[in-house]
């Protein structure tokens, strides 16, 4: 989606297509789904697997956590989707899960929501507004501190549940001083509703979902959670997979192929952006499919050993095709193949966020080649919330002062001091620029007086330029404020999920 621009302003928002034609598009990719699996039982079985292995296994999931789940239920109800990486992500994501709610409970639907903790962890730290010498700033809150590199959040470790609800009053607390007191009172509704018992969970991603939970409690609690690294463990899943690698050639032709189709289209020039091409070396070739390994995850690559294939990680593990069925080998989707897995077998529409949106172009042209079908529809959503931190926007002020800093320095007469010799030197000036224009003029020397006579004015208005100069570094530590006090990336936690619940509201 070219037009899918990440919202500037506070309270705008990014829908396409809007939420009121969720329903059309729902059904539509219904009715494409019912065509599919006449043409292709294939396909239609893996869907019905899929759908029924994923909710039964979120609802299981969800239940164990202690968090209300919808009744179970049919594998043949309308699902919509969405899911990120289980962080403290800013409210233009959290929109996307209020969107998800908001539209279930509005259509009748059941609203799944992925975790997507088979990525490299990068949530050890949360930006908090604050303030230093009375100066709104932001600060780097230690939340979930993990010990090594390129651990993923599947496996990462968790403190104690009360040491993380220490971490997260500290940060809080960081939003000390009534400029800050609207995000302040966010948060301590947010903690009052957190507490250290529901926290104790297996595993960061669990503890991460009970997190979010809390803060979205005043919305409803009719979402189902599921995590990747489970729904990849499925028979649906791995049958996915199995497929794909036993097709590796053709995959990739159309993997490496609507890459650089995109690359083109919106001309970029590395080959690393928006990701890598899968390779092919020495006939080994590479997977769109990670390998676990220890606390991280590598490469995996097929080759063709006396006939079959055989699956080969970065560190020179082997598995054959039977250990990934039986589950011996424990592989993850790249972000592309578990798009296409979800919105073509799990759910009836997805919901993206701008850059899952931009990539699903790329998913798009693989299922019409690889499938040779038409892909699902799916849905764009995001929004911009600032915290509500006061502070002034110096904006238009920096602006007239750049303007009279450079009429000084180029247009001296136009803010010369009153008097008899600016008033002289101003029409000389005049006369002047007349005069160049003449056949003939002497332009070098008239231009040389006309550079005297700016030199001469701006030289009377020193004590005007040292003024503004003064106020314009003033409202530099101003514009500073500003940036911290409207950033669109401090945590959910910090925001009333109401607001966010009355502008998804207006959208349906």
């Amino acid at each position: 989606m070219d037009r899918a621009a990440i919202p500037e302003n506070d309270g705008e928002t990014l829908c396409i297509p809007p939420a009121s034609g969720f329903a059309e598009a729902i059904a539509r990719n219904i009715r494409s789904a019912k065509e599919r699996a006449a043409a292709n039982t294939h396909l239609a079985k893996m869907a019905e697997l899929a759908r029924s292995s994923a909710l039964s296994k979120a609802v299981e999931y969800t239940s164990s956590l202690g968090l209300q789940a919808p009744v179970a239920p049919s594998p043949l109800a309308p699902v919509i989707c969405s899911g990120h990486q289980p962080e403290l992500f800013h409210p233009g994501v959290a929109f996307k899960n209020i969107t998800l709610m908001t539209a279930a409970k509005a259509l009748g639907l059941t609203p799944l929501f992925i975790s997507v903790d088979t990525d490299v962890f990068e949530a050890e730290r949360a930006a908090i507004p604050s303030l230093n010498d009375g100066r709104i700033v932001k600060t780097d809150a230690l939340i979930f501190p993990q010990p090594g590199r390129n651990r993923l959040y599947e496996t990462a470790e968790t403190e104690s549940p009360d040491i993380t609800l220490e971490r997260l009053k500290a940060a809080i607390g960081l939003m000390d001083g009534p400029r800050l007191k609207i995000p302040r009172s966010a948060a301590e509704s947010f903690l009052d509703r957190l507490n250290s018992s529901s926290m104790d969970t297996p595993d960061f991603t669990s503890r991460s979902i009970i997190i979010r939970r809390a803060w979205e409690k005043p919305v409803g609690e009719n979402c189902l959670e599921l995590k990747v690294s489970t729904l990849s463990t499925t028979g649906a899943f791995l049958e996915y997979a199995v497929d794909i690698l036993r097709r590796l050639e053709d995959f990739t032709a159309a993997y490496n192929g609507e890459l650089e189709r995109y690359r083109k289209e919106h001309k970029l020039r590395y080959p690393i952006n928006p990701f890598p091409n899968l390779g092919v070396k020495a006939g080994i070739a590479e997977t769109p499919f990670w390998i676990i390994a220890g606390a991280g995850r590598e490469r995996a690559y097929v080759e063709k050993l006396g006939g079959s294939l055989t699956m080969v990680s970065e560190s020179g593990s082997l598995f054959e095709m039977e250990d990934i069925l039986a589950g011996r080998a424990q592989i993850r989707p790249k972000a592309i193949t578990l798009s296409i897995f979800l919105r073509l077998f799990v759910c009836d529409f997805f919901i993206h966020g701008c850059g899952g949106a931009k990539y699903d172009a790329i998913s798009d042209g693989i299922m019409r080649k690889f499938y040779g079908i038409q892909p699902p529809e799916y849905a764009c959503v995001s929004a911009t919330l600032w915290p509500g931190a006061e502070a002034e926007n110096p904006a238009r002020r920096m602006e007239e002062i750049h303007g009279s800093l450079r009429d000084i320095e180029q247009k001296p007469e136009l803010t010369a001091p009153p008097g008899a010799e600016a008033a002289a030197l101003t029409g000389e000036k005049a006369r002047l620029v007349e005069a160049i224009k003449y056949p003939g003029a002497d332009r070098k020397a008239i231009g040389r007086r006309i550079k005297e006579i700016n030199s001469a004015l701006s030289a009377m208005q020193e004590p005007a330029r040292k003024a503004l100069a003064g106020e314009l570094e003033h409202l530099t530590s101003l514009e500073k404020q500003w940036q911290a006090a409207t950033a669109r990336d401090y945590p959910f936690f910090i925001f009333d999920p109401a607001r966010l619940v009355r502008i998804a509201g207006k959208e349906l």
